[in-house]
């Protein structure tokens, strides 16, 4: 009698992923749609087009949507790392890893049509002026200045040296220690005046030969960062959503006791409420709706909250499928819907309704590696991986319906090294031998 089946599949998986040949001698679609959506950009000014980046946690293929999410045209650039849709142009702006591990940037003029290579020393991350396309600024892991900004679409890159803080000098922030770096993670482009820019992250000072103390920071520049001061001593992350093109938040995923979430004005940021996150979306043609995602280090667990009064008050959520979306971003149709990525799952769609289903027809990037069932015979397991190469990341699934749907239960593993060395060491064991 055998006990376990294993079946090595190599192709790519598109939605047909996995196919079983049922009793009638009819074969239907099945088996998990792998993925990390490491980005998701939508083009305010033309409503219909939508850019996402499907692969592996470290980059993956850049895809086009004509159809507002619905399915998925995969571009020729497969290690992408970031897409950026300028407001004020609909250019669309990727980032990305050359084999080398150069960083790459390529732009297209004709709404993802083509796309053609502007630099080859380009930064971690862009953020696009909200008026003209021209300027952009980037961060980067250079040091001691880790902004840069371009005024020609990105063609060449200066680094912002007007900082306040300069290496080698001693601060009353930390007067033992003198300045060493600066490690800015986001940037906002003021889109009420066009000039005022807002940059935070992490500085770090020099304490002796081994001894290094960092201080959280935002920095404001009132003429596009020709020069800066020092705002106030803590980090945020922002979102800016072109639907709203007067509107800007400023949030964090901090335990301190400064304000959270906050609004941009023309006076400055007017504080919200004290609502954590890591990620914040709008709905299009809902201006008070927001959703918020906050990962929760303590438990390495993802939780969502909405707000129907622009953020003021907040009620948690559960925002399916299981707690893995931790990409949101507002479609803009009638009804009001959201597209969600997640971290191995794909890329799903929320309706009027609070139901979600895959958005991932086109998709190609998952590739299924073995299979295993029984008993009890409807009970199937399946590990996918990002890419088939080269120890990307991997995650399980079980169906307990013979293939015809799947969980992706990876994130139900045991969380300490030991327990979850044996416990994938039994798994590989299952997957790797046929047992009677």
């Amino acid at each position: 009698m055998i006990k376990y089946m294993r079946i090595r599949i190599t192709f790519f998986l598109l939605i047909v992923s996995l196919a079983r040949l049922s009793i009638a001698g009819e074969w239907f679609r099945s088996g998990p749609v792998a993925g990390t959506v490491l980005d998701i950009a939508a083009d305010r000014r033309h409503c219909s087009l939508w850019y996402a980046i499907n692969g592996t946690s470290a980059y993956g293929r850049l895809y086009r949507s004509t159809d507002n999410g619905e399915s998925w045209i995969p571009t020729r650039i497969d290690r992408a790392t970031s897409v950026v849709v300028s407001p004020a142009s609909s250019e669309v702006i990727v980032l990305g890893l050359a084999e080398d591990g150069s960083r790459l940037l390529w732009v297209s003029s004709d709404q993802g049509n083509t796309f053609s290579l502007q630099s080859s020393q380009a930064p971690l991350r862009v953020f696009a002026h909200p008026s003209d396309p021209s300027i952009l600024f980037g961060v980067s892991d250079s040091t001691p200045y880790n902004l840069a900004n371009s005024y020609n679409r990105g063609r060449t890159w200066e680094p912002v040296t007007t900082l306040p803080y300069k290496p080698g000098n001693t601060y009353d922030v930390s007067p033992n220690c003198e300045f060493y770096y600066y490690q800015i993670n986001d940037v906002l482009i003021s889109p009420i005046d066009g000039k005022t820019v807002y940059a935070t992250g992490e500085i770090f000072f020099k304490c002796g030969s081994y001894d290094i103390e960092e201080q959280q920071v935002m920095f404001r520049s009132k003429n596009l960062g020709r020069s800066w001061k020092v705002s106030e001593f803590n980090e945020y992350n922002f979102s800016y959503d072109p639907a709203f093109p007067n509107r800007a938040f400023s949030f964090n995923n901090s335990d301190s006791g400064a304000s959270n979430l906050r609004v941009l004005t023309e006076k400055g940021w007017r504080n919200l409420s004290h609502q954590r996150a890591t990620s914040l979306a709008a709905m299009p043609n809902r201006p008070d709706e927001l959703y918020a995602y906050r990962y929760r280090s303590d438990s390495g667990g993802a939780e969502h909250f909405v707000s129907r009064d622009m953020g003021h008050t907040w009620r948690k959520i559960k925002l399916g499928p299981g707690n893995g979306i931790r990409l949101l971003v507002g479609r803009q149709t009638p009804e009001g819907t959201l597209l969600g990525g997640t971290n191995g799952g794909g890329l799903y769609s929320l309706d009027e309704r609070g139901r979600w289903k895959a958005q991932q027809k086109g998709f190609r990037e998952a590739t299924l590696i073995d299979v295993a069932g029984g008993p009890p015979s409807s009970i199937l397991y399946a590990i996918s991986r990002g890419e088939a190469c080269c120890g990307s990341d991997s995650y399980l699934y079980r169906s307990t319906n013979n293939g015809r749907s799947w969980e992706n239960i990876t994130n139900h593993l045991p969380t300490t090294d030991a327990a979850a060395n044996s416990f994938w060491g039994l798994i590989t064991n299952v997957l790797s031998s046929s047992q009677e």
